[in-house]
């Protein structure tokens, strides 16, 4: 019995057909009224990094919106 080759029938070959068979996204994104308006909150995930949190922290400082909370 011959086999069929994997990479003919791998799940990201089944999942590249679906996604031709359904379409482009219809997805319509939904912008704010006015962007300067636009809440921002910011998270920093810092797990091991206390050589760079300190540049991290002053680049947010330099940012033109600011957050709108800080924890």
């Amino acid at each position: 019995m011959a086999a069929i080759p994997y990479f003919i029938v791998s799940p990201n070959t089944l999942l590249s057909i679906l996604g031709l068979i359904h379409g482009p996204d219809k997805t319509v994104p939904t912008p704010a009224e006015n962007w300067r308006d636009a809440k921002v909150d910011v998270v920093i995930p810092a797990f091991n990094e206390e050589r760079n949190i300190a540049q991290c922290l002053a680049s947010l400082a330099r940012q033109t919106v600011r957050p709108a909370r800080s924890s």
